[in-house]
């Protein structure tokens, strides 16, 4: 029905949103469980979306509709459809989604400065490609998705995923011995497609493609297209050459393509399909290789394949420009070509040597992958194919990852088949402190030092940029640009390892010797001055943070404690705080109940050092069809020196813990309180309140006593200059730098994160702990993601209780302080339904630190009984000095100089190369557990600026599923953080492994920060961090002196090391890389001197 009427219009689409509701809540029901019934409600499905485009619809109606058909794999786009309506529809004009659209990744739309030589024109131009509207109907194709171990495999199966009714099947190239064994295993009959992804090395190596040549060679008839990697097999197997790219290896750069558009003669059999069809000539392509496909000069009469695109050697960003160390384009004609795409002449086969997964090459690439996929649905249904579906185990594709201790149904808190309710372990009750008008609220520095510096274990999640000074009004954070909230951060957050139910958790992984291997479970001791030993297990710490926290379940139970003015018993009464709300939906029609602006409610506070990669990368045989043995993936052996008494990861389960609103200046007290009747007198709801007052009265006495924060006093840095030790030399690390380029160049990696470590042992003052230099480094490089921890060892006393069945040697906890002063953010995981006080501004280029959700998709779809949390990665690739250097005068010209600074960072082809290449990683990894559509880059290559430098930052969102993953999982896909390894992740970190000849880097290169008992999450990336540790707790200072008379190391010694390093590309210059490894150290550095000399500020 056509109406103009308001009314009319707004009845059909109501009513059109409860016949989709009903037909929804049948297919979850599972009321169509035979084939008749699953085809009925496909074709009814398809029949509303030819209905929608015809009619005026709401814009929520046709999304809605959208989202609803997808066999359960909803997507939520954050604007616009998920894929673009038909052209005759009134509803939208046709374009493509706009920037911040997650299924096609829209980019920076900031004006390009004309004399950049890698603009954001040249991104913006891969999506302005004038063509008709995409068609939305989802096609009913069998796709297999061959994996050759790439880090952009999954950006091809979320795009993919998006097209087909059935999400491809992922199989690694090593997971079977045959084609025909792979195919009788994942029992899919037929199989419609094959796509061949991208990956490290050659197609000469069977190591590198390993059954992908068979797959080939066993299906001549089948649609075939290969990226990459798949492409250069493509040629090699029908005789064409492969060899290094005339112009170098290009990596993360664009270059236009022109293509044939004569299509296919339907004579030969390949039914008049053009791979390029509505994609106009020249449009813009990301390029991942170092190889290339060659064709002799009679390609045409004597190989059975052909070019069909091609593009210059040297993208148009290096032409005019000398290229470094790493091999370039020097060699390499202005004239030279290179093969971007090939086909053969009778088989449906197709390869192509760019990425049109990439965010870079946006539109066009979207448009060519399902154009193959629009024929391989012609090619089925004109050869009479009946429409099986996946078997449902592989339909799903990710497969239950999740411990079976720690189900899905269990983390949900529903019950068993019977359907019972499961109750939450805990209940969490929060009090707001809020400033008198009399009075401020005691600043964060002053309440840690008061409270918690003392505390055997202690933690500060710090926002260190978003302190406000006491002098006079407080500034404006969405209109006062120089405000630190504006730019930076809004909620720090602190606690330590005394209360009730506080638990230690350690564990030694593969980088310490076997015998000392396993995890360590300490309970805390009414009093906290003493632990005991609750167990030890072989369990990694990935594993065993599932299970804890699937067993404890989802926590959504939050009460507000409100504590009588008048007596002095502190009475009290509770609230309900909001949480999940039963529909999903940002309106909150509840309205009186009090709603927090902060995600944290108690739960695990720690780290995890760069060698739990060996147990995250257990995750992607867990998810995918691959070998058993992931450690089999690699040759690489692991870290064979490494500080003994450093735990690879620690965790503290926080139950009793404070959160600080820089905006508002109010505390919140966060108390954990157990369910179990029995714990009512230790851990219970009791113990909280009588913790809760006792804070309160701490919270006073530091109000009384507190003065404005002091600043370092610069002169004290010239006293004396300590002397670190760089693991690597100068010449040994550009000789690593070298053979960097020596891998890129043949194809093993695109990227290498090298890394370095200074290394000191240093005498302090007699009462100075590690938390004195966090003081001093908070001052000197402020950061949104700062962070003291401090698990101090050994205790008092350890104890083993009877009840622990393990040998009569009890371990000793480890002792390590990490002073952190990251600006990276690795991953966060908010609720979606969350409200803020604060506009998160999606694209203005604002980070706000700890504590600071993404803004959720407005487009919900059906409540299905699933959370669903919004995922946030922000990765920083590309660094240089400021010229607003601490003690030099801000004039303008400085102004100016800083300015140019930043917009040289901004357009400069190496740093804009590094971080697409981190960009597409993120994107990939996240798409492993995000749901099909969702993951999406809202800012890319933005320019934020902290203390001493400017930083290239991105940022990538998408949205799990509670059903689907968890926080740990988010964590396990995606861990270690792609900007500290490079790309592929698992070659590039094999080759990295040999490069560090068996140092193990510790906590840097990790991630730190807390994993909540509601399902959220914040993690930063280890970086601008000193590791700080007794100089007698590791048995490695031989040449420390530092001795009593009684031949006790003297408590004041500390080992400290800094972890640094960079990117390394085919763009790369040794000297300009080293410089930037030893500028990325230099503030944490300083912190160390001025702590040394005995600073106190």
């Amino acid at each position: 029905r056509r109406s103009s009427s308001s009314s009319s219009r707004n009845s059909t689409d109501d009513a059109l949103v409860e016949f989709l509701s009903q037909l929804d809540s049948c297919r979850r029901r599972r009321r169509y469980r035979s084939r008749r019934y699953e085809c009925i409600y496909a074709a009814a499905n398809v029949l509303l979306i030819h209905v929608l485009r015809s009619i005026s619809v709401a814009p929520f109606v046709y999304a809605f509709t959208r989202t609803t058909y997808m066999s359960g794999r909803r997507a939520y786009p954050s604007s616009g459809p998920l894929v673009p309506t038909h052209s005759r529809s009134t509803a939208y004009d046709g374009k493509f989604p706009s920037a911040s659209g997650p299924l096609l990744d829209q980019l920076s739309s900031t004006t390009a400065n004309s004399t950049a030589v890698e603009s954001e024109t040249a991104f913006s131009a891969a999506h302005s490609t004038n063509t008709d509207a995409l068609p939305i109907d989802p096609l009913d194709i069998n796709i297999v998705l061959l994996d050759n171990y790439d880090s952009y495999t999954y950006n091809l199966y979320q795009y993919l995923a998006s097209m087909c009714i059935n999400p491809p099947v992922v199989v690694a190239n090593d997971a079977y011995s045959s084609w025909d064994e792979l195919k009788e295993a994942i029992g899919l009959d037929p199989i419609d497609a094959i796509v061949i992804s991208p990956g490290p090395g050659t197609p000469n190596n069977g190591n590198d493609v390993g059954l992908c040549r068979e797959a080939v060679d066993r299906s001549p008839t089948l649609p075939i297209l290969g990226v990459c990697l798949g492409h250069q097999l493509l040629g090699l197997h029908y005789g064409a050459d492969v060899g290094l790219a005339p112009g170098g290896p290009v990596h993360g750069l664009l270059s236009p393509v022109s293509f044939t558009s004569v299509q296919d003669d339907p004579e030969k059999g390949l039914e008049g399909f053009n791979l390029f069809e509505g994609i106009e000539q020249g449009f813009d392509v990301v390029r991942y290789h170092s190889l290339t496909v060659d064709f002799p000069n009679d390609a045409n009469d004597s190989l059975d394949i052909e070019p069909i695109a091609w593009c210059d050697a040297i993208p148009p960003s290096l032409a005019r420009k000398s290229v470094g160390s790493g091999g370039g384009a020097a060699s390499a004609s202005i004239d030279s070509k290179v093969c971007m795409a090939l086909r053969h002449k009778i088989y449906p086969h197709y390869g192509v040597q760019f990425h049109p997964e990439s965010v870079g090459t946006g539109k066009a690439g979207y448009h060519l992958l399902q154009n193959f996929c629009k024929y391989v649905a012609e090619k089925k249904e004109k050869n009479g194919e009946m429409y099986e579906h996946m078997p449902s185990q592989l339909c799903t594709q990710k497969k239950n990852h999740i411990n079976e201790s720690t189900t899905a149904t269990a983390i949900e808190g529903k019950g068993s088949s019977e359907g019972e309710k499961v109750v939450s372990k805990h209940t969490v009750h929060i009090h707001k402190l809020s400033p008198e008008i009399s009075m401020e609220n005691p600043l964060p520095e002053m309440v840690f030092e008061s409270v918690y510096a003392s505390s055997e274990t202690s933690f500060w999640l710090d926002s260190s940029t978003g302190s406000l000074s006491y002098n006079g009004g407080k500034p404006d954070p969405l209109t006062d640009s120089t405000c630190p909230i504006h730019s930076n951060s809004r909620f720090s957050i602190m606690g330590d390892g005394n209360g009730p139910l506080s638990k230690r958790l350690e564990y030694y992984g593969d980088n310490h010797p076997l015998e000392n291997r396993g995890l360590r479970i300490y309970t805390s001791r009414p009093g906290g001055n003493s632990y005991e030993v609750e167990s030890i297990t072989d369990d990694d710490i990935i594993t065993h943070l599932r299970k804890s926290l699937g067993d404890r379940g989802i926590c959504t139970s939050t009460r507000m404690v409100e504590f009588d003015s008048d007596g002095d018993d502190h009475g009290y009464t509770f609230s309900d705080a909001k949480e999940f709300s039963s529909v999903d939906t940002m309106t909150h029609a509840d309205v009186g109940v009090p709603s927090l602006p902060f995600e944290y409610r108690g739960g695990y506070v720690g780290y995890l050092g760069y060698e739990v990669r060996h147990d995250t990368r257990r995750f992607m045989c867990e998810q995918e069809v691959c070998k058993s043995n992931a450690a089999g993936m690699s040759g690489a052996s692991h870290p064979t020196t490494s500080q003994e008494k450093i735990p690879t990861a620690a965790f503290l389960f926080a139950d009793r813990s404070l959160v600080y609103d820089h905006f508002t200046s109010d505390w919140y007290l966060v108390g954990v309180s157990s369910n179990d009747m029995n714990a009512a007198s230790s851990g219970g709801v009791v113990s909280t309140i009588e913790w809760m007052k006792q804070m309160m009265s701490k919270l006073q006495s530091v109000r009384g006593t507190m003065s404005p924060e002091k600043t370092i006093d610069g002169h004290k840095s010239a006293q004396s200059e300590v002397s670190f030790k760089l693991d690597k030399s100068k010449s040994q690390y550009e000789a690593d730098i070298r053979r960097c380029h020596d891998e890129i160049r043949n194809g093993e990696s695109y990227e290498l994160c090298l890394t370095n470590q200074l290394r000191s042992t240093v005498t302090t003052g007699s009462e100075t702990e590690p938390f004195g230099l966090y003081k001093l480094l908070r001052q000197a490089n402020p950061s949104p993601f700062a962070a003291f921890l401090n698990f101090g060892g050994p205790p008092p006393m350890v104890t083993q209780p009877s009840s622990c069945n393990q040998p009569a040697s009890v371990p000793v906890p480890g002792s390590v302080s990490i002073c952190c002063s990251s600006p990276e953010r690795f991953l966060s995981v908010t609720k979606l339904n969350s409200a803020s006080s604060i506009s998160d501004g999606a694209d203005d280029g604002i980070t706000t630190g700890w504590e600071f959700p993404p803004p959720p998709p407005p487009l919900r779809g059906i409540d299905d009984g699933s959370r669903r949390y919004g995922v946030e990665s922000k990765p920083i690739k590309g660094t240089t000095a400021r010229a607003t250097i601490p003690n030099r005068g801000i004039t303008p010209e400085v102004q100016a100089e800083d300015a140019k600074a930043a917009e040289e960072l901004r357009v400069d082809v190496k740093n804009r190369a590094e971080n697409l290449m981190i960009v597409d990683l993120l994107r990939n990894d996240l798409s492993r557990v995000c749901e099909v559509g969702s993951v999406h880059v809202p800012r890319l290559m933005n320019v934020e600026s902290f203390s001493t430098v400017h930083q290239l930052v991105s940022t990538i969102r998408g949205v799990v599923n509670s059903n689907e993953a968890t926080a740990v999982d988010v964590i396990a896909a995606c861990f270690p953080g792609g900007s500290m390894t490079g790309a592929p992740k698992l070659r590039s970190v094999d080759i990295l492994d040999e490069m560090e000849k068996g140092v193990s880097r510790g906590p840097y290169s990790g991630c730190l920060g807390y994993i909540s008992l509601n399902g959220c999450m914040d993690m930063n990336i280890i970086i601008r961090t000193a590791v700080v540790t007794p100089a007698d707790a590791n048995g490695d200072d031989k040449d420390n002196n530092n001795e009593r008379n009684d031949g006790q190391k003297d408590p004041t010694s500390w080992n400290v090391s800094i972890g640094c390093g960079g990117a390394i590309t085919a763009l790369s210059e040794s000297e300009d890389e080293y410089d930037e490894m030893l500028l990325k150290a230099r503030a944490v550095k300083e912190a160390v001197e001025l702590w040394v000399n005995g600073s106190n500020y």
